[in-house]
C-alpha cells in the first residue's frame, strides 16, 4: 500500500500582498511584511532600522518586496524557522584548489686573493619541506668581487588574501588558510556575490601559479 506524500508546505514569501508606504521607519515596513508571512521579524544589529523607506506594492510577493525595499539598501534576508531575517553582513566559505608554493631564493658570489666562490639556493615546495643547493671553486678573480641577490619570498595564497581583501568592503573581514584550502568572508551580499564570481573564475583559469620578484641585485668591485 502506497502511502500519499504530505503535501508540500507553501512559502510563506510567495504570498501576494498589495501595500503601501511613504517615508515610514524601515522596521515598521518588514514588521508588516513579516506579519502578512506569518513570521516574526528579527533584524541584525548592523541593520539601520530608523531608515525612512517608501514603497508601493500591489499583487506582489512578500519575496519580491523583501528585495524591492533591501536591496537598494544594501540588505538581505531569509527564513529561519519562524523567523524573518533581516541583515546586514553574512559570512560564506569557499574550498579552494590552490598549490601552497612559496620561494625563496639567496645567491652569493664572493672571491679575494682566491677564496671560494659560493652558490647556495632554498626554497619549499607545497608540503612545507626545505631544499637546498651548494657549490664551491677555488677561482681566484683578483680584484675582490661580490655579487649578491635577494628574491622575495612570494605565495600564491597571499595574492589570493590581497585580491580578495582588495574586493570586500571596509566593514568586512576575511580569513584565509591554505592548510585547510579554505577561505572565509563575512561582507554584505553583494561584495560576497563578487567574491563569489572572483573565485569561480580563478578556479577557472589558475591551476598552477608561482611567482618570483626579484628585488635587488648588487655588485660591488673593489681594486
Amino acid at each position: 500500500v502506497e502511502v500519499p506524500e504530505a503535501p508540500k508546505r507553501p512559502d510563506p514569501l510567495d504570498r501576494r500582498i498589495t501595500l503601501t508606504a511613504g517615508g515610514a521607519p524601515l522596521n515598521l515596513l518588514l514588521s508588516r511584511l513579516a506579519d502578512q508571512a506569518g513570521l516574526r521579524l528579527v533584524t541584525d544589529r548592523e541593520v539601520t532600522v530608523a531608515t525612512p523607506v517608501s514603497a508601493a506594492f500591489q499583487r506582489l510577493s512578500i519575496r519580491e518586496a523583501l528585495g524591492a525595499v533591501l536591496t537598494p539598501l544594501g540588505l538581505s534576508s531569509r527564513v529561519d524557522g519562524d523567523a524573518l531575517v533581516v541583515y546586514a553582513f553574512d559570512t560564506r566559505s569557499w574550498t579552494i584548489s590552490l598549490p601552497v608554493v612559496s620561494l625563496s631564493v639567496a645567491t652569493s658570489l664572493a672571491n679575494e686573493n682566491g677564496r671560494t666562490v659560493g652558490v647556495t639556493a632554498q626554497a619549499s615546495d607545497s608540503t612545507g619541506t626545505p631544499t637546498g643547493t651548494t657549490a664551491s671553486n677555488n677561482v681566484n678573480f683578483g680584484p675582490r668581487a661580490e655579487v649578491a641577490t635577494r628574491v622575495r619570498d612570494v605565495s600564491t595564497w597571499t595574492e589570493l588574501e590581497a585580491a580578495v581583501k582588495a574586493i570586500a568592503s571596509r566593514d568586512g573581514s576575511v580569513v584565509v588558510s591554505p592548510a585547510l584550502g579554505l577561505v572565509t568572508v563575512r561582507d554584505r551580499p553583494d561584495r560576497l556575490g563578487e567574491i563569489d564570481r572572483f573565485l569561480a573564475r580563478l578556479e577557472a583559469e589558475v591551476a598552477q601559479q608561482v611567482a618570483v620578484e626579484i628585488h635587488a641585485f648588487e655588485v660591488a668591485l673593489d681594486g
